[in-house]
């Protein structure tokens, strides 16, 4: 499925997902360079903001009769 076929939901779980793994990889909650300071998300919130999306994207699945592997039973 290309990028213009996932619905933004889809985008933002690949994103939150993405997020969660470079937060497991590197183990950094907060670094600081000189005046410039980024912060990730707590681990344990990235992973209820995954499950929110991942309970959206079947609930749209289910009511548009779309299931795991695109098969379709009416």
């Amino acid at each position: 499925m290309s990028n213009s076929e996932k619905s933004q939901t889809e985008l933002e779980l690949e994103t939150v997902n993405a997020a969660i793994i470079q937060v497991m990889k590197d183990g950094v909650s907060e670094y600081q360079i000189y005046n410039r300071k980024a912060v990730y998300h707590d681990l344990d919130k990235l992973k209820k903001i995954q499950s929110r999306l991942r309970n959206r994207i079947a609930r749209i699945k289910q009511k548009t009769g779309i299931i795991a592997r695109g098969v379709r039973f009416k």
